[in-house]
């Protein structure tokens, strides 16, 4: 009878330990729903409480206090302790990123800043920003610089909310810049070559007449530079040169040699030109030793002759003739100050559809627009390339293009002209 009841209580014991069964998933964020500043003579703290309880592994890197994780925190469920950190200038600025989560791993919908302050007063100062372009799924970080005397310094980062929404406050008078990519820094310097990414396009200076700004960042492609992995000899003419990137390209190599008395064996060093969207610039110096690797020969189908010439402009003519779209016409004004040339660029919604249009006398027009909905906006001409939007450098710094976005959508319907678009820039 012992045993018996002995076991019937383990059965109980173990029972009751189980995740209760049914209800909604959780897919909520977790939010806070209390925050204060404790004082103690074993040294202040920060205490922080959700509304669910946090996961403890998305707290490791999470949390900053002055920019800094020299810190101690302890998690209780729903509440997280900070203390040991610290305190700059009379001013505490608590920093809690988007990866912290709860257990079903919602993370924040936005960072979380709070400042304290025992005896001194916050800078009504700040910098506030919209990300566009961006992929509402991802996790953006923004880093703000200050500048003095031509060089910069790194004052803080943060990352937008999920809606691209970001903001610095309580800055010191002076001129900043603004940048975002695509993920996490990982080298300010090279990461707007690696992810997707975006500058500021106007001068940002804080003063006592203009404590508060607000801009606009378009965010896009990184700004890759090809270099080389290998080269691989076709014959003692030509060679195949492979990139880091996986790419290829085929080359005279006798055009790379200036030497008459150049045989195989002898070592080359190549330097490409080379252009990305916004840069014309050489590849790094590659050395290598001239070797003619075996080839096999491609094999070329038997059907594929041509009986007669063909002329491509003719083949281009036919299928513009024969288009079953459905067109309509579009007119409006730009109203802008500036030292560039502006570009309108339309966008459909529904595909990757894109028509682009110099503005001409602040008046800008597209003919022949396949029928649809589309999102308007418009840029400064930076790049060569009018359909290459100017994102900016980050070294050599080189600000971004301005631009704006229209805010209504905009339905091109067949046969009509659609009139009294306005864009301004001011």
């Amino acid at each position: 009878m012992v045993i018996f009841y002995i076991i019937i209580i383990l059965f109980i014991s173990c029972a009751s330990q189980g995740t209760p069964s049914g209800g909604a998933i959780d897919t909520d964020s977790p939010e806070i729903i209390d925050y204060y500043y404790k004082k103690s003579r074993f040294g202040n703290q920060i205490i922080i409480e959700f509304d669910e309880v946090i996961d403890p592994k998305s707290v490791v890197n999470a949390i900053k206090v002055n920019q800094s994780k020299n810190l101690r925190y302890k998690i209780n469920y729903n509440r997280i302790t900070i203390s040991d950190f610290n305190e700059q200038s009379g001013i505490v600025e608590l920093y809690i990123s988007r990866d912290l989560s709860d257990f079903q791993d919602n993370k924040l919908d936005k960072p979380i800043n709070l400042f304290f302050s025992n005896d001194k007063s916050f800078l009504e100062t700040e910098i506030s920003g919209q990300l566009i372009n961006i992929d509402e799924s991802l996790i953006y970080e923004v880093a703000l610089f200050k500048v003095d005397n031509k060089s910069t310094s790194f004052v803080k980062k943060t990352q937008s909310d999920n809606n691209g929404f970001f903001i610095f406050q309580n800055l010191e008078v002076g001129e900043y810049r603004v940048y975002a990519v695509e993920g996490k820094f990982d080298d300010y310097k090279n990461d707007f070559r690696k992810l997707r990414y975006g500058i500021q396009s106007d001068e940002l200076l804080i003063s006592k007449n203009q404590e508060s700004l607000n801009i606009n960042i378009m965010i896009d492609e990184p700004l890759k530079r090809k270099e080389i992995l290998r080269i691989k000899m076709i014959d003692k003419n030509n060679a195949e040169i492979i990139f880091l990137d996986g790419s290829s390209k085929d080359v005279f190599i006798r055009n790379k040699v200036n030497n008459p008395n150049f045989i195989i064996g002898d070592s080359i060093t190549v330097r490409l030109k080379q252009e990305n969207r916004l840069e014309k610039y050489t590849t790094k110096p590659f050395t290598f030793l001239t070797r003619i690797e075996p080839q096999k020969r491609p094999e070329i189908a038997a059907d594929t002759t041509l009986t007669e010439p063909i002329i491509l402009n003719e083949i281009i003519k036919s299928v513009e003739q024969k288009s079953s779209f459905k067109e309509g016409s579009l007119r409006g004004t730009v109203n802008y100050s500036g030292d560039y040339k502006v570009v309108v660029r339309l966008s459909s919604i529904l595909d990757s559809l894109k028509y682009h249009t110099v503005v001409d006398s602040d008046i800008f027009e597209f003919n022949s627009v396949k029928a649809g909905k589309y999102i308007l906006d418009s840029y400064e001409m930076k790049a060569d390339n009018l359909e290459n939007y100017h994102s900016g450098i980050w070294t050599p710094y080189t600000k971004s293009a301005r631009f704006v976005i229209y805010p209504n959508e905009i339905e091109i319907r067949s046969r009509w002209l659609i009139e009294g678009i306005e864009v301004n820039y001011n």
